[in-house]
């Protein structure tokens, strides 16, 4: 899913590089990052992404960050949500990719599923794109909230893989992070056809 996901984010990357009022963060799941095990854990993520993109913390952050730092106290998920509806009126559109939700713990998957309803309801100037395998309660969701979905088959997108993994090697080749010789199209088709193969659709 992280292949769909940095082509998303490239994209709209690429059609806001020089716009500062717009705001592109990102979430990706899986059983290494604690950070994001509960919905709150998203949210600050998604908080503390909005803040870097600012040249100056809003008066109300820091007011927020003097509470809660200062003692054991954690902020509950209301609190969370209107500082992140406070940020995000710092720009035109704030773009949030959660990637691989169905990595989350299923018990909190609903629990994300219903902020990200009702973070785009409260402010239509955000948008959501989320990825993620087949599962029931997901399907379920976006079928019960009229969500449009893009559903993609491993099958029609192993093309689309070779291409992004020869454009990756070729940039890491220029920028010297890849010590192989240009010329060297051999050991460049191997390395192409090894990591296409493992990377199984996704």
């Amino acid at each position: 899913m992280v292949h769909f996901s940095a082509i998303v984010i490239d994209h709209i990357s690429n059609l806001y590089a020089v716009d500062d009022d717009t705001a592109i963060v990102f979430a990706y799941y899986n059983y290494q990052n604690p950070n994001l095990e509960n919905t709150e854990g998203l949210l600050g993520n998604i908080i503390k992404q909005l803040c870097w993109k600012l040249e100056e913390v809003p008066t109300d952050l820091l007011t927020f960050y003097r509470t809660y730092s200062s003692n054991a106290r954690n902020p509950g998920l209301e609190k969370l949500k209107e500082i992140f509806l406070s940020l995000c009126k710092h720009f035109k559109q704030t773009f949030i990719v959660i990637d691989a939700l169905d990595e989350c713990k299923a018990t909190e998957r609903t629990k994300i599923l219903h902020l990200t309803t009702v973070l785009c309801q409260s402010l239509p100037s955000v948008k959501i794109f989320i990825t993620s395998r087949k599962e029931r309660d997901l399907e379920a969701w976006f079928s019960r909230n009229a969500t449009p979905v893009i559903e993609v088959e491993a099958v029609k997108v192993d093309e689309d893989i070779k291409a992004y993994v020869i454009s990756e090697l070729d940039h890491r080749i220029d920028d010297n992070l890849l010590r192989i010789e240009p010329t060297n199209q051999v050991l460049k088709a191997k390395i192409v056809d090894t990591l296409s193969e493992k990377a199984e659709g996704m």
